[in-house]
């Protein structure tokens, strides 16, 4: 292969990562969506119901875990595009936010 193509290689499946990962979210967010309508469930009263009861802890340590997997998931696709750089890429690497 050539050393030119690796980076550019590298970065589109960085890319390609991200997108997977934005659709797997999406459809886990769609079947959640599903599951809580299915058993009658309103999120947002459950979310008042745990906050009143004093599920703030609970809810701050989610908090926690998600913004650590999106730091996670951000630092990735940093060193990759910073790795597919490094190896010369004559291109320009940028991503572009998708919408949500």
């Amino acid at each position: 292969m050539d050393e030119e193509q690796k980076p550019q290689r590298d970065a589109r499946e960085a890319i390609a990562r991200g997108r997977a990962l934005v659709r797997d979210t999406r459809q886990l967010l769609e079947r959640s969506r599903h599951l809580f309508a299915e058993l009658g469930i309103d999120p947002a009263e459950e979310h008042a119901a745990l906050w009143a009861q004093g599920g703030d802890e609970a809810i701050a340590r989610v908090q926690v875990e998600y913004q650590a997997f999106i730091d996670e998931v951000e630092a990735e696709v940093r060193r990759t595009l910073m790795h597919a750089q490094s190896r010369g890429s004559s291109r320009q690497l940028r991503v572009r936010p998708n919408k949500v």
